[in-house]
């Protein structure tokens, strides 16, 4: 299927702009939920050693991942 409304170049840095406008559901669960009183306990729960090597990927944010799993 041929999409019909392909992407701009700028399309997508003005997209959170737009979603807000249209009260998107996700900016008002992050207006009224605070999930940063989760910080101390994730770094708690999950810690690991450092890589001494400074080899790989480095780690995802734990607090965005734990919204992830949450939503």
């Amino acid at each position: 299927m041929k999409n019909i409304n392909p992407l701009g170049l700028f399309d997508e840095h003005f997209l959170p702009e737009k979603l807000t406008e249209l009260k998107d559901p996700l900016v008002k669960l992050d207006e009224h939920i605070d999930l940063k009183i989760f910080a101390p306990i994730l770094d708690v729960v999950s810690n690991k050693p450092k890589n001494s090597n400074n080899v790989g990927r480095p780690p995802f944010d734990r607090l965005m991942m734990f919204k992830i799993m949450i939503l």
